[in-house]
């Protein structure tokens, strides 16, 4: 779950944002829907981050005896960058 819900948001829906943003701005005709095409993409890409970071925390607490510093720690960092971003 962690995994789908992460590879979704920041592997598929936020390149889409990002597309839409690149390339439809350039439309005359699409003037103001590309952005809310924009800031829904991306929104919604985050909230599914957040879930899915948020499941990834859950499962990492409730494994006791598997070591996952590093993936933990690339994660929570990447996750405050994204944030900050």
């Amino acid at each position: 779950v962690h995994g789908v819900l992460n590879a979704v948001s920041w592997g598929i829906l936020m390149p889409i944002g990002i597309i839409i943003a690149r390339y439809m701005r350039m439309f005359p005709s699409a003037d103001p829907a590309w952005f809310y095409l924009h800031v829904t993409c991306q929104a919604s890409a985050y909230i599914l981050g957040v879930a899915g970071w948020g499941t990834g925390m859950k499962l990492g607490s409730e494994s006791p005896g598997v070591q996952q510093t590093v993936h933990r720690n690339i994660g929570i960092t990447l996750f405050c960058l994204g944030t900050l971003q």
